[in-house]
């Protein structure tokens, strides 16, 4: 009798962006699992278009060049266990919907979060 070993799919642990983000300024978001078995593959998707993925070539901070960016200034650091989304300069090309994509053998996972600057209006 053979027994079978089944993985534990990835459940993206929930993520939310600054309610203030500030014009400029550099902003990371990390996107991690609550499970999930490894090995673990994550990409960061910008109204639904793939983000890249640092490369061991890119600069020392772990972020793509602009050269290489079809979105200059984002950039995504993979890890084993959790991914960060780095936006470099924000500006307002950068208000989008992202979402955290990872997988592994047993399914599939993600969440998205929705990033914007407030109106003057707002308080």
């Amino acid at each position: 009798m053979s027994s079978i070993l089944s993985a534990e799919p990835p459940k993206v642990q929930p993520f939310q962006f600054p309610s203030r983000p500030q014009l400029g300024k550099r902003l990371r978001i990390t996107c991690s699992v609550t499970q999930g078995d490894s090995p673990l593959r994550f990409a960061w998707l910008k109204n639904d278009l793939e983000l890249p993925t640092a490369t061991p070539s890119s600069s020392s901070s772990g972020e793509a060049s602009d050269g290489d960016d079809p979105r200059p200034g984002a950039s995504v650091d993979p890890g084993q266990e959790s991914s960060v989304l780095v936006l470099r300069k924000l500006g307002v090309d950068d208000i989008g919907n992202y979402t955290c994509v990872v997988s592994n053998e047993a399914g599939t996972d993600k969440f998205q979060a929705f990033l914007r600057f407030p109106s003057e209006n707002e308080t």
